[in-house]
C-alpha cells in the first residue's frame, strides 16, 4: 500500500475489546493478568524443582542417564531467564508509568 493513499478516513481508530479492560487477558483464557503470572510463576518453580530432583537422583546413583538431567536443567534455566526478562520489562513499564505527569 502506498502511504499517499492512506487518508484519515481510511483509519479506523481502535476499538476496546468486548468484556476486556485492566485486569482481564482475554476471553479465550478466562483468568486475569496476576493469575496468569502466577500460574507461569508456578511453572517454572515446578520445572526448578524437577531439575533439583533430577540432579539429586544422579548424584544418589538411582539416575545414570545424565543427558536426560542436563536436559531438565537447561529447560529449568532457560524457563527462569525468561521469566526474569517478562518481570523486568514489566517494571520498566511500570516505572515508565509512574513517571508520566498527568
Amino acid at each position: 500500500m502506498d502511504i499517499s493513499a492512506i487518508t484519515p478516513n481510511s483509519i479506523t481508530p481502535l476499538q476496546p475489546a468486548a468484556g476486556g479492560g485492566v485486569g482481564q487477558v482475554g476471553k479465550a483464557s478466562g483468568q486475569g493478568f496476576g493469575e496468569l503470572l502466577g500460574n507461569l510463576v508456578e511453572k517454572v518453580d515446578g520445572l526448578q524443582k524437577g531439575a533439583d530432583a533430577s540432579v539429586a537422583d544422579v548424584v544418589s546413583g538411582r539416575v545414570t542417564d545424565v543427558h536426560q538431567v542436563a536436559v531438565k536443567v537447561q529447560e529449568a534455566g532457560v524457563a527462569f531467564d525468561l521469566m526474569l526478562g517478562v518481570r523486568n520489562r514489566l517494571m520498566d513499564a511500570y516505572n515508565e508509568l509512574m513517571r508520566m505527569q498527568l
